[in-house]
C-alpha cells in the first residue's frame, strides 16, 4: 500500500546537487562548467566526498557555491581567481548530477490493508504497519509501542515493515516508528505515530434464553445484549422481515402465528463484515387448531354410490397436535406445506350411503385440548348398473305374481284343475 500524497510525488525523486558559477564581473555573464566527478555519484552512508569542478572559460572574478534541492550548501568550494576570459566559451552556468546518499527529512507511518476509513481493523486481522523514510540509502527502522509513556520497542529492521498477526482488542493503542538517520538535520521530524484500534464483537446473549415457551394470547419482552467496539447496531427480524431497531423485542397476544425464529442482529456499520446473530425460538402453547380441506362441493343427490373422495385435515398448536380419523386409512401426520407449524394428514376413501347419513370427522388433539371436523356428503345415489337389476327383479317379480295369480282365479272358477284349458271338450 502506497503512503498518502503528501511527499509520495517527491519521496522517489532524485536529489540534484547543483554547481553554480556566479560571475562578478558581469552578473548577467555566464561560464561553462567542468566537473571533475561523473554526473551520478553514489556514496555510502557515513563516508566523505569531495566534489570538484574547473570552469572552461573563467572572468576575472568568479565564485562557486553548491546548491542541494534548492538550498545553499556550506562549501569550501569557493574561490577567487584571475585569469583570461573568453566569450565565446561560455555554455552554461550550472551542471548537475544525482546524489544517491542523502539525509531523512520526512517519514511517513500509517496502517495497511485490512483496515477501514475510519481507521478500524477487526480483532483475529492481521495488520500490516509500514514506515517509510525519504533519505537514500534505506535508513534503519524501530517499531515501537507506547505505554505508560515508554517505549515497548517490538522490531528494528531495514524494510520498514510490522506485521503483527491475528491482533486482539488489547493490541489497541499508539504505535510509534523512528528512523536511525544520524546524517539527517537536527531539526528533522524522525519518528511518527499513529492509534491503533482493534474492532471486536462478542457473542450475543439473550435474557430468556434460546426457545421460549408462551400461553396463547400472551405477552412476551426479552433483550438481546452484546459487548462491542465501536458501538454495535442491534435488531430483531423475524423471516428475514425487520421487527424493530434497538435490543428490546415485546410481543403482546401472540397466536400461533407468532410462533417461529426471531433473530437478533448485531453489526457495525464501520465496520464491514463484522455481525453476530443469536436466534430466539418462541413457542406458543394451545388447543389444536384445526383446518379442513373441504372437497368440490356437488349438488345434493349427486354423489354417488363408490365415488372417491380424499379428505385432508390440517392441524397446529403445541405440543403438536395428533390427527386421527372416524374411518380406518388415514395417512400419518406430516408437516403442511407453507410451514407455520401446520401439520395435515390425508383420507383416501369411497362414498355409501352409510357415509351419507354419519358422514367422516377428523379430531385433533394435544393435551390443552381437541378439535373435530366432520365431512358432509348428502344423498348418495345408487350406481347406474346396479339400479337397471333392481328394475329387472321387479319387473320379474311383477310377472311371476301376476301368473300365480291367473292360475288362482281359474281354479276358483272351474273347481277343478283342466278348467282353464284351452279347446276343452265336453263328455260324450
Amino acid at each position: 500500500m502506497e503512503p498518502p500524497d503528501a511527499w509520495a510525488r517527491t519521496r522517489g525523486a532524485p536529489r540534484l546537487l547543483v554547481l553554480a558559477l556566479l560571475l562578478g564581473a558581469q552578473p548577467d555573464a555566464r561560464a561553462e562548467v567542468q566537473v571533475s566527478v561523473p554526473p551520478l555519484v553514489e556514496v555510502m552512508r557515513g563516508e566523505s566526498v569531495a566534489l570538484n569542478c574547473t570552469p572552461l572559460g573563467v572572468h576575472d572574478y568568479f565564485m562557486l557555491e553548491w546548491f542541494l534541492m534548492g538550498k545553499l550548501r556550506p562549501s569550501k568550494g569557493k574561490a577567487l581567481s584571475r585569469g583570461p576570459w573568453h566569450p565565446g566559451t561560455a555554455e552554461t552556468s550550472q551542471s548537475p548530477f544525482q546524489v544517491l546518499g542523502y539525509p531523512t527529512e520526512h517519514v511517513q507511518f500509517w496502517v495497511g490493508s485490512p483496515a477501514t476509513t475510519e481507521g478500524w481493523v477487526r480483532e483475529g486481522d492481521s495488520v500490516q504497519l509500514f514506515c517509510r523514510g525519504d533519505g537514500s540509502p534505506s535508513p534503519e527502522y524501530t517499531f515501537y509501542r507506547l505505554q505508560d509513556k515508554q517505549e515497548d520497542v517490538l522490531k528494528t529492521n531495514l524494510e520498514g515493515n510490522l506485521t503483527l498477526e491475528r491482533v486482539q482488542r488489547g493490541q489497541s493503542g499508539t504505535y510509534g516508528c523512528r528512523v536511525e538517520d544520524y546524517d539527517a538535520d537536527e531539526d528533522a521530524e524522525l519518528s511518527q505515530t499513529l492509534e491503533l484500534r482493534v474492532a471486536y464483537l462478542d457473542p450475543l446473549e439473550l435474557s430468556n434464553g434460546e426457545e421460549l415457551a408462551l400461553p396463547l394470547g400472551g405477552s412476551l419482552a426479552t433483550n438481546c445484549s452484546v459487548q462491542g467496539l465501536p458501538t454495535p447496531t442491534l435488531r430483531w427480524t423475524k423471516d428475514s422481515m425487520p421487527l424493530g431497531e434497538g435490543p428490546t423485542l415485546s410481543l403482546s397476544f401472540v397466536t400461533f402465528d407468532s410462533a417461529g425464529s426471531y433473530t437478533c442482529e448485531a453489526s457495525m456499520p464501520t465496520v464491514p463484515l463484522l455481525s453476530r446473530n443469536r436466534i430466539l425460538r418462541l413457542l406458543v402453547e394451545g388447543s389444536p387448531e384445526l383446518r379442513p380441506e373441504e372437497t368440490l362441493p356437488k349438488a345434493a343427490g349427486s354423489w354417488t354410490e363408490g365415488d372417491e373422495v380424499r379428505l385432508v385435515c390440517s392441524a397446529r398448536g403445541y405440543p403438536e397436535p395428533k390427527l386421527n380419523w372416524s374411518q380406518m386409512g388415514g395417512s400419518p401426520a406430516e408437516p403442511a406445506s407453507g410451514g407455520q407449524g401446520w401439520v395435515s394428514s390425508s383420507l383416501t376413501l369411497k362414498v355409501t350411503s352409510a357415509l351419507s347419513q354419519d358422514g367422516v370427522y377428523c379430531e385433533a388433539s394435544n393435551p390443552h385440548g381437541n378439535a373435530r371436523h366432520v365431512f358432509h356428503f348428502g344423498p348418495v345415489a345408487p350406481q347406474t348398473s346396479q339400479a337397471g337389476v333392481a328394475v329387472m327383479a321387479v319387473a320379474v317379480s311383477v310377472g311371476l305374481l301376476l301368473l300365480v295369480v291367473a292360475a288362482f282365479y281359474c281354479m276358483r272358477r272351474k273347481g277343478r284343475p283342466g278348467c282353464c284349458r284351452r279347446g276343452e271338450k265336453g263328455a260324450p
